[in-house]
């Protein structure tokens, strides 16, 4: 007994629908719904897939460049294909090809910085889109003791490859011997921004995630930790420039607006 096709015994609009999204998701495995005209599904076929290689190409500019035509279509034509995406937003199919990319591509041989470099460049569209504001304000004259918090708009990065390096022409790197530490930010003018940083700087930054003297989570953060304590004008410089970039913000204690 052979096995019936998938949809077979649903009504059949519903079984035309599966052969149709069948045959858009992979149009040279999948035969296309007889009573549609070929010209037509062609259109179709072209349209969807068009429209979603290009957002992703878009966003993943260099790692396509980097890729090439050849190979970035193959990934992404399997993406397309075999894919289930968790999210029903068009926005967030990048972020669905970066989980594919992770767990289900096709083949290998890639550069092995591919997939953080991914990552680095759909942050810039996550934190575009985003919908947090930047609480508080930027001004302290003591930034050591101030109240502060963390910019929900903030990711601190630690990589084992310099993405924010990489170009388009870069298709070969030496695995680099430390790690790569960076801040990603959307500060209150709408500016998406990186920042190279060092592992206390993100351990600090991290540990605003509720208002507090900076004072209070550095003496947290080097305690019983490999950590050399920097001076208190070197840490109220960096605290400065983390306020004037609006990774972290000034919190009134009495709650005043």
């Amino acid at each position: 007994m052979g096995v019936s096709k998938t949809g077979r015994n649903l009504p059949s609009f519903q079984s035309l629908q599966i052969d149709f999204a069948a045959h858009i998701r992979h149009p040279e495995r999948n035969p296309a719904p007889p009573d549609i005209e070929p010209r037509r599904m062609a259109i179709y076929v072209r349209l969807f897939y068009n429209s979603t290689e290009s957002t992703c190409g878009k966003v993943f500019k260099k790692s396509k460049a980097i890729l090439g035509e050849d190979r970035w279509h193959e990934l992404f034509r399997d993406f397309y294909h075999r894919h289930v995406c968790s999210s029903p937003f068009f926005k967030d199919i990048p972020q669905e090809f970066i989980e594919y990319y992770g767990t289900e591509k096709l083949g290998d041989g890639d550069p092995e910085f591919i997939q953080e470099l991914l990552h680095f460049e759909w942050l810039r569209l996550f934190l575009d889109l985003a919908d947090d504001e930047i609480p508080g304000e930027a001004e302290t004259d003591q930034p050591l003791d101030a109240i502060l918090v963390k910019s929900p708009l903030v990711h601190t990065l630690a990589y084992e490859w310099p993405v924010h390096e990489i170009e388009d022409d870069s298709t070969t790197l030496e695995r680099p011997t430390s790690i790569t530490y960076l801040i990603a930010y959307r500060d209150r003018r709408h500016r998406v921004q990186f920042l190279k940083s060092n592992r206390f700087t993100c351990e600090l930054v991290n540990s605003l995630t509720s208002p507090q003297t900076a004072r209070t989570v550095i003496d947290d953060l080097l305690e019983g930790s490999e950590h050399t304590r920097p001076s208190e004008q070197r840490m109220e410089e960096v605290l400065q420039d983390l306020l004037d970039r609006d990774v972290l913000a000034v919190i009134d204690p009495e709650g005043k607006p």
